[in-house]
């Protein structure tokens, strides 16, 4: 695993339902409002890549769980990297980067359904955010949340989120000796107390305190 860290760069993450969007969304309004230069965006991306993925977990596309593993890797490796709109130029332009779901999520995810050693093999060369916000939230929270979606996908039943959530832990401790910093949120507050608590941390970054 990768202990290379990128300064300024912040991933939401939890399972289907835990309200990382929403996090994203509440902090972005919040870091406009003080003037804070920031850029957002989310995994799997709408590039080429991503749009495959997207077409994959609306039950569109069917592929063979390892290469859809492989496609999140591509689709990252692109996210980071490549074009103005990449996660790697928008740090340089001294931005903070608010991602929704990163690695971690892959290894949660798609480790159910692949060897958890195998996930990681293909995503050990990404560096890692400087701060991941999990939103820890009951599986029957979440599915409530889930059931006032108009879109519906591949991953969003019960059983399968249980095993997320406990391989959500198996990726964290792997990480647990790295330079980054893990902040458990508690999922069953309101969306505004989730962010008071996310911005006691993002206020404290320099690139926020200015």
């Amino acid at each position: 695993m990768t202990t290379t860290l990128l300064a300024n760069f912040i991933v939401f993450e939890g399972i289907d339902g835990s309200g990382t969007t929403t996090q994203l969304k509440l902090l972005s309004e919040r870091l406009k409002s003080t003037g804070v230069p920031h850029f957002t965006t989310s995994e799997p991306t709408r590039g080429p890549v991503g749009r495959l993925i997207h077409g994959v977990l609306a039950g569109n596309e069917t592929l063979d769980a390892r290469s859809l593993a492989l496609l999140f890797a591509a689709d990252r490796n692109e996210h980071l990297y490549h074009g103005e709109q990449s996660i790697d130029s928008q740090l340089k332009k001294n931005k903070l980067v608010i991602c929704d779901r990163y690695l971690f999520s892959s290894l949660a995810y798609q480790s159910v359904d692949c060897e958890f050693d195998f996930i990681s093999s293909i995503n050990n060369r990404f560096p890692l955010p400087e701060y991941v916000f999990f939103i820890d939230t009951p599986l029957e929270i979440s599915a409530r949340r889930r059931e006032d979606r108009d879109e519906r996908q591949i991953f969003e039943t019960h059983e399968y989120q249980k095993k997320v959530m406990e391989l959500y832990e198996k990726s964290f401790a792997a990480f647990s000796h790295t330079p980054m910093h893990l902040v458990r949120l508690n999922g069953s507050k309101e969306k505004h107390e989730i962010l008071e608590e996310v911005w006691k941390f993002v206020s404290g970054l320099p690139i926020v305190k200015g």
